[in-house]
C-alpha cells in the first residue's frame, strides 16, 4: 500500500508479483493470494480441465475485495521459467473455478501455471501458483509404438526358410482397448514376390517379449506386389494400460531370393494400425515408422558362433559394484569367422529383458571390449538385484543364441543421494579445482537425480579413450549422474554450473565403451563463454549410456578445455585455481532484474576472475 504523510510517501509491495505497480499516493498495491488447490483432470474426450480454489485473502492476509478473476499460462513440452509471463492462455471471471483446455494436441506435455488478480485501475496480478502437468493430452486413447528390445539383429538367409522373425513391435497403451488390424509393409532390395513363399507374412503374439511369437495372429498373408504389404486385419488383441504388449512379424523365404538382396519388415504410419478404447475412442500412435533390421541373401550358408558362457561374476553374486565388471568365455566359430561384436544387456528386478527394465543395451566391436564389460557408473542401481546376459556376432553378421542368464545383487552406491530436482555437488574430488560444480534440471517435472557425483578418470575411461584424450584435457574432470523419471523417449535439459567462466571453444564429451569419446556439443545450449551452460540429452538417444528408452538418462562427461581455451586459471594443469573474494548476486529468477544479473555474472566470470579483477578486489578489500 502506498501511504500518504505530510512528511514523507513510502511505498510497500510484495517482491513476487507480475505486472506494473501503481506508484499513485493511496493506491492499492497489494495483489490477492495466488489460487491454491489445483488439479487437473480429463473430460470424454482427453482434454484437460482445470479446478482451483479462489483466494479468499490477499497476499498481506487480509479480506480480499475487488477480486477480479484467474488468469492462466500454459507452456508446452518444456518448463523454461523465463516464458512463464508470455504464456496467458485465457483469463476467467471471480466467480469461476474450472477451465477446459480445448486446444491440445495428443502426444504433448502441457505445464499449467495459475495467478489471481483484482480490479485496481492498474491491476496488481499474484505470484504463478506452483506449476501443474498433465501428458498425452488431446485424445482419451493414445499409445507409443517401438520397436521391441529383442527385435532381431541384422541376418542372413540362405535358401529355403521357414517363420523367420524379421520385426518385433512393442505397443505401449496409456488406455484399456483391443488391437483390431495392423499393416506390415515389406522393404528393401530384393523381389519381395519371389523371394517370399506364399503366405509367407505371419503376425504372432510375443507373450514374454523374448522375440519369438508364440501364438499366430489371424491369417498368413502373402506379398503380391514388390515391397507391397499385408494387412492382419479382424484381430481382437487386448490392450492393458501402461501394460507393454509385444507382436513379430515372420519370413518364410521360399530360396529364389539372389545373394546379397536384403529384405526389410516396417510399419510405415499411424493410418496402418487401428485400435479402440474401452471408452470407444480410436488410439492414436505415437513413434511411428517402426522398421525392422535388414536380411540379407546370401550364397553360402553362414553356421553363427557358440554361444558365449558367463565367466564373472558367479551366478547370484551379492555386493557386486555399481561399476564393476561382468565378463564371458571365448569366442569360437565353426565357419572360422573373426568376431565382429558382442551384444551385453543388463535389467533389473526382472529376467525379462525389455525397454522398462534394461539398464544396458549396447552392441561393443570386439575390438574395443568383446570379452568383458564394465558398467559406467550410474548405469546400476545399488543395493539391487541385476540380471545380464551377452551374445556374439561374427563378421559375416551371423549371432549367436544368448547365453545363459545370470544375476547379481550390487553393494550399496556411493553417489546415491536423496532424489531430488535440483543438487549442488560438493568438490569434485576427481577433479583439478576447489568450487563446487552445480547440476539442476531444467525441464521442472518429475525427474530426479538418483546418482551424482565426480567420478576417477582412470576408472570410467578405458586405455583406449585415456591415450586419446588425457585426463589433463578435463579441467572440471568428470562428473557421472542418473536421472530417472524421464518420458519413455523423452528429453532432459541440464543446467550445468560450472566452477569458473566455461570458454565457447570448449567442448562437451562422453566416453561410451561401445563407441568411445562421444562429442555431445551440438547438444549444448547458452554456451556463450559464461558460468552456465545447459546440456539436453534423449533418453536413448546418443549420450544416454545405457542405450535404451527407458525414462532413465545415464550419462557420465565433461568439458575438455584446449590449452589455448584457459577460462581464468594460472599455473600448471594441476594448480589450485584462487579465486576473487568478492560475491555477487548473478542470478534472480522470474524479475525484470534478470538481465542485470546476467551482466553481473558475465562481471564476475570475466573480469573478477582474471588477474587485473583479482588486484581490483585486493585493492577494494585492503581500502
Amino acid at each position: 500500500m502506498i501511504a500518504d504523510t505530510s512528511a514523507t510517501k513510502k511505498i510497500t509491495f510484495k517482491p513476487f508479483r507480475l505486472g506494473l505497480v501503481d506508484t499513485t499516493p493511496g493506491a492499492d498495491t497489494v495483489a490477492p493470494k495466488a489460487p491454491q488447490n489445483i488439479s487437473i483432470t480429463k473430460n470424454t474426450s482427453g482434454q484437460p480441465v482445470l479446478s482451483w480454489t479462489n483466494p479468499a485473502a490477499d497476499e498481506e492476509n487480509t479480506v480480499l475485495t475487488g477480486f477480479g478473476g484467474i488468469r492462466i499460462y500454459r507452456i508446452v513440452n518444456r518448463t523454461d521459467t523465463t516464458d512463464w509471463a508470455a504464456g496467458r492462455v485465457a483469463q476467467v471471471g471471480p466467480t469461476v473455478t474450472t477451465w477446459t483446455d480445448t486446444s491440445v494436441t495428443a502426444g504433448n506435455n502441457y505445464y499449467y501455471r495459475l495467478t489471481s488478480f483484482d480490479t485496481w485501475p492498474i491491476v496488481n496480478e499474484s505470484w504463478f501458483s506452483d506449476s501443474i502437468l498433465t501428458t498425452d493430452t488431446g485424445n482419451a486413447a493414445f499409445a507409443f509404438i517401438r520397436r521391441g528390445a529383442s527385435n532381431p539383429p541384422p541376418q542372413s538367409v540362405f535358401g529355403a526358410v521357414s517363420d523367420l522373425p524379421v520385426i518385433q513391435i512393442v505397443i505401449g497403451p496409456k488406455s484399456n482397448g483391443t488391437l483390431s488390424s495392423i499393416k506390415v509393409t515389406a522393404g528393401g532390395s530384393g523381389n519381395d514376390v519371389t523371394a517370399l513363399s506364399a503366405s509367407g507374412v505371419k503376425l504372432w503374439q510375443d507373450g514374454d517379449g523374448n522375440g519369438t511369437g508364440d501364438t499366430q495372429l489371424g491369417s498368413s498373408g502373402t506379398v503380391t506386389a514388390d515391397n507391397g504389404s499385408v494387412t492382419f486385419s479382424g484381430l481382437s488383441v487386448s490392450l492393458t494400460k501402461d501394460k507393454p504388449m509385444y507382436l513379430v512379424v515372420t519370413y518364410s523365404f521360399a530360396g529364389t531370393a539372389t545373394a546379397g538382396q536384403t529384405f526389410v519388415a516396417l510399419v510405415a504410419s499411424a493410418s496402418d494400425i487401428t485400435a479402440t478404447a474401452s471408452s470407444g475412442a480410436s488410439f492414436n500412435f505415437a513413434g511411428l515408422p517402426v522398421a525392422g533390421e535388414p536380411v540379407t541373401a546370401v550364397s553360402s550358408l553362414n553356421t553363427s558362433p557358440s554361444a558365449p558362457s558367463p565367466s564373472s561374476p558367479a551366478d547370484a553374486a551379492v555386493g557386486f559394484a555399481p561399476s564393476g565388471e561382468i565378463t564371458i568365455t571365448g569366442y569360437s566359430d565353426a565357419d572360422g569367422d573373426t568376431h565382429k561384436c558382442t551384444h551385453w544387456q543388463a535389467a533389473d528386478s526382472t529376467s525379462i529383458f525389455d525397454n522398462m527394465h534394461m539398464r544396458v543395451n549396447v552392441v561393443i566391436p570386439a575390438e574395443m571390449a568383446g570379452l568383458r564389460f564394465k558398467f559406467p557408473r550410474g548405469l546400476l542401481r545399488g543395493a539391487q538385484k541385476h540380471y545380464w546376459r551377452a551374445r556374439f556376432c561374427d563378421a559375416r553378421g551371423g549371432w549367436s543364441a544368448w547365453m545363459t542368464t545370470r544375476s547379481f545383487t550390487t553393494a550399496t552406491e556411493t553417489l546415491a543421494i536423496t532424489p531430488t530436482a535440483a543438487k549442488r555437488l560438493d568438490t569434485n574430488p576427481f577433479a583439478r579445482d576447489t568450487r563446487p560444480i552445480g547440476f539442476k534440471l531444467k525441464n521442472g517435472g518429475d525427474e530426479k537425480f538418483t546418482t551424482l557425483g565426480g567420478v576417477k578418470f582412470e576408472d570410467e575411461v578405458s586405455d583406449t579413450g585415456r591415450a586419446e584424450k588425457p585426463s589433463t584435457n578435463f579441467k572440471f574432470g568428470l562428473i557421472a549422474f542418473t536421472c530417472e523419471g524421464v518420458a519413455i523417449g523423452g528429453t532432459i535439459t541440464i543446467s550445468l554450473d560450472m566452477p569458473e567462466s566455461v570458454p565457447v571453444t570448449a567442448k562437451y564429451f562422453i566416453f561410451d565403451a561401445a563407441n568411445g569419446w562421444l562429442d555431445m556439443t551440438s547438444s549444448l545450449t547458452s554456451h556463450d563463454g559464461d558460468s552456465e551452460v545447459f546440456l539436453t540429452l534423449t533418453d536413448g538417444g546418443t549420450g544416454d549410456l545405457d542405450g535404451v528408452a527407458n525414462g532413465v538418462v545415464v550419462d557420465p562427461g565433461g568439458f575438455e578445455i584446449s590449452d589455448g581455451s584457459s577460462s581464468g586459471s594460472s599455473g600448471g594443469d594441476d594448480a589450485a585455481i584462487n579465486y576473487p573474494a568478492a560475491c555477487l548476486i548473478t542470478r534472480i529468477l522470474q524479475s525484470q532484474m534478470a538481465r542485470w544479473a546476467a551482466a553481473c555474472r558475465t562481471i564476475r566470470d570475466r573480469f573478477l576472475d582474471s588477474a587485473p579483477g583479482r588486484v581490483f578486489v585486493s585493492l577494494y578489500y585492503e581500502g
